[in-house]
């Protein structure tokens, strides 16, 4: 048990993806934004999808979220 931070904190990292990358390739591009736009139709997704499409934190993946990757997208 004295090794239990050390070990979340290892977990932590290793799920670590940028801002907006939504399918965890490590990189944040258009085939993130169309898995968002899909996870507010409620079309297939994973829960880790979900999670990560949740930009502004908020509970909820709708246009929100989209106009936030959208921007981002188009300014980086």
């Amino acid at each position: 048990m004295k090794h239990l931070p050390l070990i979340i904190l290892i977990l932590i990292l290793a799920s670590y993806r940028p801002f907006g990358d939504v399918n965890g390739d490590y990189r944040i591009s258009i085939t993130d934004l169309v898995i968002v736009h899909r996870i507010t139709l409620e079309m297939e997704h994973t829960a880790l999808q979900r999670l990560r499409a949740d930009l502004n934190g908020d509970g909820v993946v709708d246009e929100l979220d989209m106009n936030i990757l959208r921007t981002f997208i188009l300014n980086k």
